[in-house]
């Protein structure tokens, strides 16, 4: 049974039902939420579970202000009055959470601290011996690096170098080891993997190959 959203006068949705249906989503993918918090300004969270967790970005489908790619799919969708779509999108902590970061790089300090409470983060910038700025250029390398493993479509071209050095050597440490271990593997188990990496390198950077075009 589909279940109604509640709008304010002006037929926008309440605040109270993004947050509401945010929790459902959270609930769906990975359990019932013991932690949220939100990024500043936007409505975006970071859930944890007790096995896992991931983002949920909430947005109305054509506002930009948080861009998520056309091609990723919603969690849940509410046509408001007028035809304007509200979508909610879930993020994998281990897969997909880049994704809206390396989307959104004007908002990566806002986003990359999402849970690091200030003294937290400014006691691992005290061992690690390195500024804000310093820590904000290491993690979006991180960033980089999770979606050439995990999205390498979404790659940039100005991060193309990178992709295909780091896919390269994952799929030559892969091919080393099977045959440094014969039989430890089923022939069509090494055959399938191989192909995954070599179609992901054939894949980056194909979501702006696929715009241009259009």
């Amino acid at each position: 049974m589909r279940q109604s959203i509640s709008i304010n006068e002006d037929g926008t949705i309440l605040n109270s039902e993004i947050v509401r249906v945010a929790r459902g989503v959270c609930a769906d993918y990975w359990g019932t939420a013991q932690t949220q918090e939100k990024v500043r300004g936007m409505n975006m969270w970071l859930f944890t579970t007790a096995g896992h967790g991931g983002f949920v970005v909430a947005k109305y489908m054509d506002d930009n202000s948080i861009v998520i790619p056309d091609d990723y799919e919603p969690s849940k969708t509410a046509t408001m009055p007028g035809g304007r779509k509200f979508a909610w999108y879930a993020f994998e902590e281990d897969c997909d959470y880049a994704i809206p970061l390396y989307f959104n790089p004007d908002k990566k300090e806002v986003m990359s601290t999402l849970g690091y409470p200030d003294a937290y983060l400014q006691k691992i910038l005290t061992e690690k011996g390195q500024t804000k700025e310093e820590w904000l250029k290491a993690h979006w390398g991180y960033i980089v690096e999770s979606i050439v493993a995990w999205a390498p479509r979404y790659i940039r071209e100005e991060d193309r170098a990178i992709a295909e050095v780091m896919l390269a050597k994952s799929l030559q440490n892969d091919m080393d080891y099977y045959e440094k271990n014969p039989g430890q593997y089923k022939q069509d188990y090494i055959d399938q993997n191989i192909k995954d990496k070599k179609d992901k390198i054939a894949n980056i950077g194909n979501y702006w190959k696929e715009r241009k075009v259009a």
